[in-house]
Formats: C-alpha cells, structure tokens, sequence
C-alpha cells in the first residue's frame, strides 16, 4: 500500500494523486509578498499607538501635577492665613506677608513657628515660602508648572476676608489653571 502525499494536513485519493503534479517553486515568495506588508502595518500601527499613549499619558501626568503643586500651594497659604492676625498691605503683586503670634511652646518642633512673619512671594515662576531657598511650586520637571499670577486682596466692606489668586500654567502642555479662594481671617483685629 502506497502513501498518498498530504496536501495541507489532508490525504488526496489515488485516482487524484496520478492526475496532479505538485509544483512548489515560488510559495516562499508568495508568502513573503503578502506577509511582510502585513507585518510591517501591524509594527507602524502598534508603535504609532504607543507613541500617542505615551504622549497623552505625559500630559496627564504634567497637568495632574500642576494642579496638585497649585492646590498644595493654595492650602499651604490659606493655612497661613487663618491664623494670622494682619496681614502686610499689598505694595505689588506676587508678595504676600501674614503676621502671626508667635507660637513658644512649639519652638523646637518645626522652625516656621520661629518666625512670627510668614511670608511668600512670586518669583522666576515660582511661589516662595521666607525666602528664595524653598520653592513651593515648580520644583518638577515632568510638569513644568510655572506661576503666571498671584495676588491677594481684602475683600472691600468685609475687612475679615482675604481673597487670593493663583494662575499656573504647564510648560509642557501649555494648559492654564486658575484657582482662588476667600478665607475668614479670624485673628485678624
């Protein structure tokens, strides 16, 4: 008994064998020829997609962090603010000083109850905090957050409320936020 040839995975019948010629020259060719274009799509659409992915994934993550150094800059200074008793009246924009009892029992705990004068100010794009050694916001890289505007005003017949502005801008996504807030200044006389 003879073997018949498979011709993909199947047997063919004797009485087919003898009527067929198998001729395989060129099959490699044919299949490189629809192959590689196939091939070469599938590689340009998956990098073009992870391109774009990781694109968007830096301006998320840029414009999250511009609005978590905004808010943490934002808190930071209404904290301040709650607790002062008067504050430095505005000679410019970008500078703000709060007057504060000092707090003696807490001397040694944390340095910033040492100075009676919290103060910040704006400056290279960034808002500092009792000098221009501590940034509070720009500090980075992947956001690029930078401060377009910060002022501060008391808010006119109501001498108790300070309203405080703050405008960041991303330079990687050059997207802008914008955050303000009126604070109750109860200490102040």
């Amino acid at each position: 008994m003879s073997k018949s040839p498979k011709i993909f995975g199947l047997s063919l019948p004797q009485h087919l064998k003898r009527n067929l010629k198998f001729n395989e020259r060129g099959f490699v060719f044919v299949e490189l020829v629809i192959g590689l274009p196939l091939i070469l799509i599938l590689l340009l659409s998956l990098s073009n997609i992870f391109v774009s992915s990781w694109t968007k994934c830096k301006y998320m993550f840029a414009d999250f962090i511009l609005q978590q150094e905004l808010e943490s800059a934002m808190n930071r200074i209404v904290t301040d603010a709650k607790i002062a008793y008067a504050i430095e009246p505005p000679e410019k924009e970008g500078r703000l000083r709060f007057y504060q009892h000092e707090a003696k029992n807490f001397k040694n705990i944390n340095e910033r109850y040492n100075d009676d004068k919290p103060w910040y100010k704006l400056d290279n794009a960034r808002i500092y905090y009792n000098g221009d050694s501590s940034p509070i916001t720009g500090g980075n890289v992947l956001a690029g957050a930078g401060i377009r505007r910060f002022k501060y005003y008391q808010v006119p017949n109501h001498p108790k409320l300070l309203y405080i502005y703050i405008e960041a801008e991303s330079s990687i996504t050059h997207h802008r936020i914008k955050m303000s807030t009126e604070v109750f200044m109860r200490g102040l006389q």
